[in-house]
């Protein structure tokens, strides 16, 4: 599985100080999955690749180099490998759904933008997919 794995601190422009978010990223995670509304798609596994962005609460200026004091990727890794190992989904966006739910069980979380992508599924075509974004309610 070849998937890339970022996360950054958003810097205020011209200032150089820390700002009050920062962004994670999952990049290209791809899993074979059963997905699709078609008799067809549940005889076969499919590939799909999701990418996800999140921005989060950041922990504030002196927090410790630790993991537990921001949200890790490994952990939203382990839930798309876990998604990959579950019951048949039929539409990618049902499959982003319950990937947005999961990032906003984290408090934390401010704003996530998840794209699910098919990129197998007509030859003429690098991929098909769906992009859900997400803002939490009263977010500053």
């Amino acid at each position: 599985m070849d998937y890339q794995l970022l996360a950054e601190r958003v810097v205020r422009r011209g200032t150089g100080q820390t700002a009050d978010c920062y962004r994670l990223r999952v990049s290209d995670f791809e899993a074979l999955f059963s997905i699709g509304v078609y008799p067809f798609e549940r005889e076969k596994r499919q590939r799909v690749r999701i990418n996800v962005e999140l921005t989060l609460d950041h922990p504030g200026p002196g927090f410790q180099d630790r993991i537990d004091a921001v949200l890790s990727y490994e952990t939203i890794v382990q839930f798309l490998r876990s998604l990959a190992q579950g019951e048949h989904i039929g539409l990618l966006e049902t499959l982003g759904e319950r990937v947005l739910g999961f990032c906003f069980e984290d408090r934390r979380v401010r704003r996530a933008a998840v794209t699910v992508e098919k990129p197998d599924y007509f030859p003429d075509a690098a991929a098909v997919g769906v992009t859900l974004e997400r803002e939490r309610p009263g977010n500053r």
